[in-house]
């Protein structure tokens, strides 16, 4: 997972996806849901960055199911920040706001205020 973590931050999406992938499949073989949460999510980013709008949106509520199921708020929140940017750059406004105030909520009950600064920054 690191591995795609760091083409995804070189912006080598193409390395980055596939080794997301991979390290999604093993995750899921030997049942590590939080590893496998957080490789969704980074394939999730490498297809936003790389315009698939579809596949970040599908991939980003792959992560959000295995957050909710684990009770995860801090991986619920920053996929609904990532939900919120990505109906964001599809210009679906509202959706994107709706997605926002509810990782703000959520940063809100953590007193995360690092992600709520994130937060107002894109609701801003």
């Amino acid at each position: 997972m690191k591995i795609a973590q760091g083409f995804s931050q070189a912006s080598t999406f193409d390395s980055a996806i596939k080794y997301s992938e991979l390290a999604i499949a093993l995750a899921k073989k030997i049942g590590l849901k939080k590893a496998q949460a957080a490789a969704l999510n980074i394939l999730a980013i490498s297809y936003w960055y790389t315009d698939n709008y579809p596949l970040a949106l599908a991939r980003q509520m792959d992560a959000l199911k295995i957050w909710e199921e684990t009770g995860n708020k801090r991986g619920r929140a920053i996929c609904y920040g990532n939900i919120g940017l990505i109906n964001y750059d599809r210009g679906n406004y509202p959706e994107a706001l709706k997605n926002y105030l509810i990782a703000l909520r959520l940063n809100e009950e953590m007193g995360n205020k690092e992600l709520l600064g994130i937060t107002y920054t894109n609701i801003g």
